[in-house]
């Protein structure tokens, strides 16, 4: 799965961060090839006979499951967030934000299934005609994908949504954005950081 980045305002003012996606179900193995069938008796003083079937192909194992969960965002800090407000005002502060949460790692996906064993090919008269050859084993089903790791969480001292307003003499400090999250699958995007957004 891809891991997150970013996030938005949902709902009543409110942050949410971008969490990775669920890793995908693998696919499922090829079926194996059939043998080869085993050669024929021909000749003048011989009943000419076909020879031997050959076995057939196994069945190819399934994809591994998509079990793999995604990691969730990590949590904003932010010193003032203003969402749907107009004309404010902001004179003579000191706003610091904090660091931003790591986000969380992304699960495993699971194992694939193993294809199966191909078919004894036939050997009968085989003092007389040629025996089938076995059939291929199937293949082996593709891994589950990983889950994606979550965004860092942002750390931004004003953050503005639809909001207007007026800054004098005042001193704005952003921390870090958080790491995101990792996990064997895509690893999700840092936090954002600074002063106003």
């Amino acid at each position: 799965g891809a891991g997150g980045a970013g996030g938005e305002v949902r709902g009543p003012g409110f942050w949410a961060g971008d969490s990775g996606t669920p890793g995908s179900a693998g696919t499922p193995g090829n079926g194996g090839g059939g043998g080869g069938g085993g050669g024929a008796q021909r000749g003048g003083d011989v009943n000419n006979g076909g020879g031997n079937g050959g076995g057939g192909g196994g069945g190819g194992g399934a994809g591994g499951r998509s079990i793999a969960t995604q990691g969730g965002a990590g949590g904003g800090s932010f010193g003032v967030f203003l969402v749907d407000s107009m004309g404010v005002t902001i004179r003579n502060s000191t706003i610091i934000a904090g660091d931003g949460g790591q986000g969380g790692a992304g699960g495993a996906g699971g194992d694939p299934g193993i294809g199966f064993a191909g078919g004894q090919g036939a050997s009968e008269c085989t003092d007389q005609i040629g025996k089938g050859g076995n059939g291929g084993a199937g293949g082996t089903g593709g891994r589950g994908g990983h889950g994606g790791g979550g965004a860092g969480g942002p750390s931004i001292a004003i953050y503005r949504s639809n909001s207007t307003m007026t800054l004098t003499d005042n001193t704005l400090n952003a921390g870090s954005g958080g790491a995101g999250g990792g996990g064997p699958g895509n690893p999700g995007s840092a936090g954002a950081n600074g002063p106003v957004f």
